[in-house]
């Protein structure tokens, strides 16, 4: 899958396009996202973009209208139920999926915190829960015969908890998030760092333990 800042631009809208009815309060990224959605639909009926789409009228309604992000699923569907670009439908809601993630983070993480928001914030490009990593990590793992992680301590890892697990757990995550290359190793490599200073600072307190 192509990366939302890859996306093309975007089609023109097709003519007689409803252009109100949206919340002035929504997130301008928001409202963009809906917006061209609405244009794309033009006088679609809402009962037809659902047949199209696989989802029921009040979803539909709730991904064109109002002020809440939906699931890029759903967006992903409507606009191709609709004949409208779905890569273009992924830059939108992801910039802004993005800028409402950016928002809700601390301003001064710690280290460990500030890889887990990493791993998040990639995760967030295709809308990934930690079930949906675990669940890709399980099928890579069966390939490449490796032990992947467990929900819990990706769960740990991604809220800044915990220990970093094993390079060959790390690996297999990280192959299986949406990275580009650049990000892939850089990750990595922040990995291998965080590890060397969890143990330095592991061996340090068990000399300290045992000299007490």
């Amino acid at each position: 899958m192509s990366t939302p800042s890859e996306r093309p631009d975007a089609p023109s809208p097709r003519p007689g396009r409803p252009k109100s009815g949206l919340p002035s309060d929504a997130p301008p990224e928001v409202l963009c996202l809906k917006q061209y959605l609405r244009d794309m639909a033009g006088d679609t009926k809402l009962e037809t973009i659902a047949a199209r789409s696989g989802f029921s009228v009040s979803t539909v309604c709730a991904v064109i209208g109002g002020s809440t992000l939906p699931p890029l699923q759903q967006v992903l569907s409507v606009a191709g139920g609709i004949g409208g670009s779905q890569r273009h439908a992924h830059g939108l809601w992801y910039a802004a999926a993005l800028q409402a993630f950016r928002a809700s983070q601390p301003k001064n993480p710690g280290p460990l915190a500030a890889f887990g928001i990493e791993l998040r914030r990639a995760m967030l490009k295709e809308d990934l829960g930690p079930a949906d990593v675990r669940r890709r990590m399980v099928e890579a793992a069966a390939r490449f015969d490796v032990r992947s992680m467990s929900v819990g301590t990706l769960r740990r890892l991604l809220s800044g908890a915990g220990a970093m697990p094993k390079i060959v757990q790390m690996d297999l995550l990280l192959e299986v998030l949406p990275l580009q290359p650049d990000e892939l190793q850089r990750l990595k490599a922040r990995h291998r760092v965080l590890s060397e200073a969890l143990e330095i600072a592991r061996e340090l307190g068990d000399e300290l333990d045992g000299a007490a």
